[in-house]
């Protein structure tokens, strides 16, 4: 079985959510769509999330305190900021508090999608990584007991 990855769509623009859940619906991505900060916190406790992006200004909070409470929901969790303005000391912020890319709207979807599956790689890496040293760990294990065992006789 393939795992299907989910994207959370972070936006008070309706028109920038659904355009950006089309791109991802089309590349078989399972969408979840939330206008403001606390409805990503909800939907990111209720299941498991690969990939957020997010505007860089929402209306109930600011970015870098999402970023936070995200990341602190999710470690794993991989984070695009997008914004239409240049405020740099805003996005140093936020890519300071956890977020891995940011991307300028108006959204250029061969851009987003690169983005994403960068983002997603990265994931997919650490997990593996951490998936390997447990493995590894284990064997360590094993083998140093294998190894006391054999010693004593």
């Amino acid at each position: 079985m393939k795992y299907i990855k989910t994207i959370l769509v972070v936006d008070d623009n309706e028109e920038t959510s659904a355009e950006l859940a089309e791109i991802y619906k089309s590349l078989n991505y399972t969408v979840g769509l939330a206008p403001d900060g606390e409805s990503a916190i909800e939907a990111l406790q209720e299941r498991d999330v690969d990939l957020v992006i997010m505007d860089l200004l929402l209306p109930d909070t600011s970015a870098v305190t999402l970023i936070n409470r995200l990341k602190a929901a999710s470690p794993d969790v991989e984070i695009i900021v997008m914004t239409n303005f240049q405020n740099p000391d805003l996005l140093s912020e936020a890519l300071l508090s956890g977020a891995s890319l940011f991307v300028q709207k108006p959204i250029v979807s061969n851009q987003i999608i690169a983005l994403s599956l960068k983002c997603l790689e990265r994931r997919w890496m650490r997990q593996e990584n951490s998936r390997l040293m447990f493995d590894l760990a284990f064997t360590r294990e094993k083998l140093e007991e294998h190894s006391r065992r054999h010693s004593n006789t």
